[in-house]
């Protein structure tokens, strides 16, 4: 979460939430109020969403007059084939999907009702398991996280000067396609006529993604379990960046002549 003044503008990151619950324990701390058929108040959880017969909301003294900006990732609606749980769902454990999604849905028409405004099919609604449509029913404006960090760090001005760039991620499939940092950063490069590689822990192959980049590299060598990666990452992207390092010097000298 980055305070750029305080009660000014607040930029939220969205990304590794491990939830799927449309962002309803974000919404009950920040003024939302769930109650089932009996008027109970019950707790912002996935179990809980079919419940709930009456949203109420009033907005927190510290979010009066504070601009939210949601930095996402990905532009998938909340709910849907292309949606929160049916992308995203599987890596978090959710296993029934279609009746997951139904209930986000109807989550979300019953906060629609409340709110009187409907953003689950808006772009970035469901990145973080929803949240994005969380901070939507907060006021919030979402943008490309990718565009702002690289924004802020002036990269967008100075990438003509590049030779080469290599960006990459801890698996890069077609999720990287959906407006992930390194598709961001390969559509920045190719306007600035630069070439640029990808080098991830693990990469699917998509033809979309080798549209994309001059070369796409795994770091692993071959059949490894999860824990192998992990304790020996550095070694591997090592390894990795110097076998592309010396490709690209090499294909250089060969195209001088040298």
């Amino acid at each position: 979460m980055i305070y750029t003044s305080l009660n000014s503008t607040i930029a939220i990151g969205l990304g590794g939430s491990s939830t799927n619950e449309a962002g309803a324990g974000l919404l009950a701390e920040l003024g939302f109020c769930f109650s089932d058929a009996n008027g109970n108040t019950l707790s912002p959880c996935l179990e809980n969403l079919e419940s709930i017969r009456d949203v109420r909301y009033e907005q927190p003294p510290a979010l009066a007059g504070a601009r939210l900006i949601g930095l996402s990732d990905v532009n998938a609606p909340l709910c849907g084939p292309t949606g929160a749980t049916y992308v995203f769902g599987p890596q978090k454990g959710v296993e029934a999907l279609a009746a997951v999604d139904a209930t986000l849905e109807r989550f979300a028409q019953r906060c629609t009702s409340a709110a009187g405004q409907d953003f689950a099919n808006e772009e970035g609604s469901g990145a973080a398991g929803g949240i994005g449509y969380a901070l939507r029913l907060l006021g919030a404006e979402l943008v490309s996280g990718a565009s702002f960090v690289l924004s802020a760090a002036g990269l967008q001005e100075g990438l003509s000067e590049f030779d080469w760039v290599i960006t990459g991620e801890g698996r890069s499939d077609a999720q990287t396609m959906m407006g992930k940092g390194p598709a961001t950063i390969a559509d920045l490069a190719r306007h600035a006529g630069v070439p640029v590689s990808l080098v991830s822990g693990a990469v699917d192959s998509s033809a979309a993604l080798t549209e994309a980049f001059d070369g796409c590299i795994s770091i692993q060598q071959g059949p490894v379990s999860l824990s192998y990666a992990m304790e020996n990452a550095g070694r591997l992207l090592e390894d990795a960046s110097l076998q592309l390092t010396r490709l690209v010097t090499s294909a250089r000298r060969w195209s001088k002549g040298l």
